[in-house]
């Protein structure tokens, strides 16, 4: 019985002691995770998500830059005179739609406005850390209308996501994230469960 305790907690000690020796790794790899980015060709349309100033920013400097036609912003506050402050020009500005408050009302607003104007392929930027989830939301919403979608990251402003553990910003913002990320895989599987139960 006791070298049988001797032994777990000698499992325990270099499990744990593996773990902090690779700590840095890790964390290092589970900040990069997040991060699916998609490689930068020309689109119909370039959405940058609400939330955050920067991911219009980097969504603008991609239109001038020739790599979207023209440009749609999304999210909980938008306003029309956000394409004017950013000096995009009225040819090129989507109208704006409803509010949108969460990552799959934007990918809804955006589905909707691709639909309207004949768009087929669409650059959505967001920040970094919010990737991943991003692509999940906006496959699923698009998934059968034949629209290209593409992905790219605008920076964290208060953060560096290769060591998002040093900061207290950097941990809120990564771990919420990873919730959400479990949080969205759960009810989609339920979702899916439900179906299926109905169709039998």
């Amino acid at each position: 019985m006791r070298s049988n305790k001797i032994i777990v907690l000698s499992v325990v000690f270099v499990s744990a002691a593996l773990l902090f020796s690779f700590r840095t790794r890790l964390l290092t790899a589970m900040g990069e995770w997040l991060v699916v980015q998609s490689r930068l060709e020309k689109v119909d349309l370039v959405v940058p998500l609400g939330g955050d100033r920067t991911r219009q920013d980097r969504a603008v400097s991609y239109l001038k830059q020739g790599l979207a036609q023209r440009i749609f912003l999304v999210g909980p506050d938008v306003r029309p005179n956000d394409y004017r402050c950013m000096e995009v020009p009225d040819e090129k500005a989507m109208p704006l739609a409803e509010p949108a408050f969460t990552t799959h009302e934007e990918a809804l607003r955006v589905r909707k406005i691709a639909g309207d104007y004949a768009v087929r392929s669409v650059l959505v930027v967001t920040s970094n850390y919010h990737l991943r989830r991003t692509k999940w939301v906006f496959e699923k919403v698009f998934n059968g209308s034949g629209v290209t979608l593409r992905f790219a990251s605008a920076p964290a402003r208060s953060f560096r996501i290769e060591t998002w553990w040093q900061t207290y910003m950097g941990r809120k913002t990564v771990l919420l994230e990873y919730l959400a990320l479990a949080l969205y895989y759960v009810t989609v599987r339920l979702k899916q469960g439900a179906r299926s139960r109905e169709q039998e």
